[in-house]
């Protein structure tokens, strides 16, 4: 079992600090910070109108959109046989509130 600390009740395993450490490098990297720029630019574009807005290959757009799934950063409507992704907004506002260091408001 790996060694734990206990916060204000919450606990927090190694396990949590290598996920959030995965959560930042998926933030800190240049194509996800375009696609998350995009989504907050429109409601939603689906994989084909992101590639063609920042000039990358699918592949590369879908990667990355699903790192940021993983996290759920974005969210995805599917309607017929396309994918349309948005931002969860209220998801990266805690993020933000997090990192800017204010836990007052996050949800234990």
């Amino acid at each position: 079992m790996a060694p734990s600390l206990t916060i204000e009740g919450n606990e927090i395993t190694f396990v949590n600090i290598k996920r959030a450490n995965q959560l930042l490098k998926t933030l800190a990297n240049p194509y996800s910070q375009s696609i998350l720029k995009l989504l907050a630019l429109q409601e939603e574009f689906n994989v084909t109108e992101i590639c063609f807005r920042l000039r990358i290959a699918q592949p590369v757009a879908s990667s990355h959109l699903y790192q940021l799934k993983q996290y759920d950063l974005v969210c995805i409507k599917r309607r017929g046989k396309y994918n349309f992704y948005n931002l969860n907004c209220q998801k990266l506002k805690m993020i933000g509130n997090i990192l800017s260091g204010d836990c007052s408001i996050v949800p234990s």
